[in-house]
């Protein structure tokens, strides 16, 4: 990757020099030349991996590979039949998790609205509109309000410019760029006279000179970093391949166990032991397993999608049930993201509130609690019409292509509050540009604190000077005051202390306080300075802020009571970074912040200390937060972290679960994710998580499902073989046992949504395996009880001939194992108590495998197949009355006992 310059401490000059071009722009052989060279002005991300890429990496698993060995070793004893059913299942298991990650990776690029920008570029002296990709080095470019920079650039005009680098320097605020050179070295906020490919234009114009294009760019330099961030393997990665293991060491262990007994001590023919050997092999081994998990995450996902949560990487859904930690941004995703008017004051007038939020044109003014209307009164009146005056702030409705149209902004977000709140009062801005002419504008500078603009009334041919800025600054350029009946008198120092007052009570409550001030001016004035702005009336002050989500407060709640952790990290100021944190019961009002000069001071052992009871980090770089995010990983804690800049993509990448923003997120941002929500609201988190338990305790429920009746056909085989008895079942009926009931109803039980009050529950340990010790009494209890179940009705009908008992035999270990199905919707809620037919598809499912298992029973054709014989109606329901029966009430005893313990 080239090299650049700091073009920010080099003249125009210097910098046109430097990129070989000239204020005319370059030829357009020039520009094919240096695109030959250097590429197209794009972000080499990762958007979509390669299809073919995709379907492999489901193969790496370790389940996966103990079938494939399972399918190995069949091939070396010649049994194609078991190595046809493996790769079936493995190919399936495939195709289910390419397919969802697939459709995932589509829904983020289209999410990320891939419209190519236009950008107005200078080529051989004329200027045109050409794609933002197809610029290059020593391109002069031109930009406007509401324009997407298309490339970092060097300033050569700049007018009233002010651009939004949130997504880069995690900033909120507009920044004001100049063309001035600047010495010292400074970081990228501070380099006034550069834009940055990816931010947007608030005001103004300019013209600028291309310095950097597709990687070079500050943009490209973070998405290079990218790749160089280690990424941890998922919780459900680490406990899926010890379960593999698990699964691994009992099914050959067992396997070898049964050809020992059956070959060494009962000498039976090896050719019946190597089959049996085999198919008892697979019968372990769980073969559906992998399908079941991938299933379960699937619906999982698709659940997610629906609650506004794009899953990018099918693990993740899982890993959300051990996360503990969420830290997440403010603006945006605990915040609405649109600077809104809620408080107006006027001299000897009650608060004003102001409803409607964002966007909003409606809304309703109010005092206490009466409604009012606020061109009635005289000074509330002249306060919105300077608010819908006196700036550049403007919205509008842009049309969609399905004909529906969205509203948005251009400018400043203050200035776009300030015309809103106006358009609320009735002051229509068609009207009012009509009624007044405007004739001279003073921008906003940061040394000033103000903005002021010179109009006409048209209707009363006056001239007016309006302005708009800090309360501190207007106050002082300020010597009258209007009252609540548009009477102007003499500021005086009551004034002062009483507006200081109001200004001191609404910084508390997060607000950005604007002061609106006028004075009627001459008619003859040919533009504004500095020096013109004084002896002003001062009118009064508007409260805005940035409001919380309304659903958030009960969103935070539910994660305390999840016991979720949750970090405010903001680049805002401390103070209201502190008030919007109490305002959603983040923190009570003795919580306390840290801002990132604080957190440099403290060494990782100090900060972890910190962090244990504080929640709201202010002013922090994207540097810092991602300290914060490995302190908490290194001390065993599963971190979400949410974003939506470029600057956010290595924390996002780090993070356990990297979550980003679907509206304003960057593609960056959104490609070093793991979840995408598509509508940045923190709420869609909280869904998510209850989503990730439900998961979890469908992968667990389902597994130990598979692992139960894997366990009791084994031991029912040794048991036969150690006493001397016939093979209870044949090698294809145990594969086709397996079918019967696990094909089907396994799936069925990934379904399940049982588990009431699951975000009551605290999260699960990192180490959690998919089988833990907590269910291990729940599994040897069943299988024993199968065990036992299962060897007594095969004895009581060996009598009766071989087939007549392996017929009885695997009709009545079907039951029960179905009739599990129900056992494990849920590990303690009684079956009585959900409810036998809530779940259809389980339902479904046990149907279904029961007519195959009388299809193989009663179908003469399958009889011969499967080696069975006809059994009276009589004895199949009475016995498998009792199969049913026994399973179920050994569960419910289990989960009476787990509920009166309080496990």
């Amino acid at each position: 990757m080239k090299k650049t310059k700091n073009y920010y401490q080099l003249s125009i000059e210097e910098s046109l020099l430097a990129t070989k071009s000239n204020l005319t722009g370059l030829t357009n052989q020039e520009v094919l030349d240096r695109r030959r060279e250097y590429g197209e002005n794009i972000l080499l991300t990762k958007q979509v991996e390669s299809p073919i890429w995709l379907f492999l990496k489901q193969f790496h698993n370790g389940l996966v590979y103990v079938l494939l060995l399972a399918a190995i070793i069949s091939v070396m004893f010649d049994h194609w039949v078991d190595f046809w059913i493996i790769i079936v299942i493995i190919v399936i298991n495939s195709i289910i998790g390419f397919y969802q990650e697939y459709r995932a990776e589509r829904a983020v690029v289209a999410l990320a609205k891939k419209i190519s920008v236009k950008t107005k570029v200078y080529r051989d002296g004329h200027l045109e509109e050409h794609d933002a990709k197809d610029l290059v080095q020593g391109d002069i470019i031109v930009l406007e309000e509401g324009d997407k920079v298309p490339a970092d650039a060097r300033l050569i005009e700049a007018v009233e410019l002010q651009t939004i680098e949130a997504s880069l320097t995690g900033e909120s605020q507009p920044s004001y760029k100049s063309i001035d050179i600047i010495t010292e070295d400074v970081g990228i906020g501070d380099r006034s006279n550069l834009v940055w490919m990816g931010t947007l234009v608030a005001t103004g114009w300019a013209k600028a000179v291309v310095v950097a294009t597709g990687m070079n760019t500050a943009i490209g330099v973070i998405a290079d970093d990218l790749d160089k961030v280690e990424i941890e393997r998922t919780h459900f990665h680490i406990q899926t391949d010890i379960l593999a293991k698990q699964l691994a060491i009992f099914a050959f262990s067992s396997a070898a166990i049964l050809f020992v007994i059956g070959f060494w001590f009962r000498q039976l023919p090896l050719d019946e032991m190597i089959g049996f050997t085999l198919s008892a092999l697979v019968g372990g081994i769980p073969e559906s397993l992998p399908i079941v998990l991938i299933v379960v995450l699937a619906i999982g996902a698709k659940r997610m999608s629906d609650k506004k949560a794009i899953i990018r990487s099918l693990p993740v859904t899982e890993s959300l049930a051990v996360m503990d930690t969420i830290i997440t941004d403010k603006t945006g995703t605990l915040t609405e993201n649109n600077m809104t008017v809620q408080k107006i004051w006027v001299l000897g007038e009650e608060m004003v509130d102001v409803n409607g939020r964002g966007l909003e044109t409606k809304g309703e003014f109010t005092q206490g609690t009466n409604n009012i209307i606020p061109l009635d009164y005289p000074g509330i009146s002249k306060l919105l019409h300077i608010a819908g005056l006196a700036h550049n702030g403007q919205i509008y409705e842009e049309v969609l292509e399905d004909g529906s149209s969205v509203v948005k902004s251009v400018g400043d977000p203050t200035e776009v509050a300030l015309s809103i709140v106006s358009m609320k009062s009735n002051l229509n801005k068609d009207l009012l540009d009509s009624d007044w002419h405007r004739l001279a504008d003073l921008p906003f500078r940061s040394e000033n604190k103000f903005r002021a603009t010179y109009l006409h009334n048209v209707s009363q041919d006056t001239h007016q000077l309006m302005a708009i800025g800090a309360s501190e600054t207007l106050l002082n350029l300020s010597n009258k005051i209007l009252d609540k009946q548009g009477n102007l008198i003499s500021l005086n120092d009551e004034h002062i202390q009483e507006i200081n007052k109001q200004v001191a009570h609404l910084s508390k409550q997060a607000m950005r306080v604007i002061a609106l001030a006028y004075k009627d001016e001459k008619d003859n004035l040919n533009g504004l300075n500095v020096e013109q702005v004084q002896d002003l009336v001062f009118v009064g002050l508007v409260g805005i802020i940035d409001p919380p989500r309304a659903e958030v407060a009960q969103a935070i709640a539910q994660a305390k009571q999840a016991g979720i952790r949750v970090i405010m990290a903001t680049g805002d100021h401390k103070d209201t970074a502190l008030a919007i944190a109490k305002s959603i019961g983040l923190i009570d009002e003795t919580g306390q912040a840290l801002t990132d000069t604080e957190i440099q001071e403290l060494s990782d052992r100090e900060l972890y200390k910190k962090l244990k009871t504080i929640s709201v980090l202010a002013r922090l770089s994207p540097r810092t937060k991602m300290r914060v995010a490995d302190i908490f990983q290194k001390h065993k804690h599963i971190v979400a972290m949410t974003g939506d800049g470029v600057n956010d993509a290595p924390a996002l990448k780090k993070a356990d679960i990297g979550i980003s923003m679907g509206i304003r997120g960057t593609d960056v941002a959104r490609e070093a994710s793991d979840i995408v929500l598509t509508d940045d609201n923190f709420v869609s988190i909280i869904s998510a998580v209850e989503e990730g338990r439900v998961i979890f305790r469908n992968v667990q429920q389902t597994s130990i499902f598979l692992i139960t009746t894997s366990v009791a056909e084994i031991l029912l085989f040794i048991l036969s073989l150690s006493l001397g008895l016939p093979l209870p079942l044949l090698a294809i009926q145990v594969l086709c046992l397996n079918l019967v009931t696990n094909g089907i109803s396994d799936i069925a039980l990934a379904t399940e949504r049982s588990h009431k009050n699951i975000l009551l529950e605290k999260p699960l340990p990192v180490n959690m395996p998919v089988v833990s010790p907590n269910t291990y009494p729940y599994i040897i209890i069943m299988t024993l009880t199968m065990t036992g179940l299962g060897f007594w009705i095969y004895l009581a009908y060996l009598g009766n001939g071989i087939e007549q008992a392996r017929t009885m035999f695997f009709l009545c270990l079907a039951l029960m194992q179905l009739a599990n199905t129900y056992n494990m919707r849920s590990p303690k809620e009684s079956l009585f108590r959900i409810g036998f037919f809530s779940n259809k598809m389980i339902n479904l499912a046990v149907i279904a495998s029961s007519l195959i298992l009388v299809a193989m029973i009663t179908m003469p054709f399958l009889q011969n197949i499967l080696q069975f014989t006809p059994v009276s109606l009589y004895d199949a329901i009475y016995y498998g009355f009792i199969s049913i029966v026994v399973v179920i009430a050994v569960a419910e005893f289990y989960k009476w006992r787990m509920r009166l313990e309080g496990k």
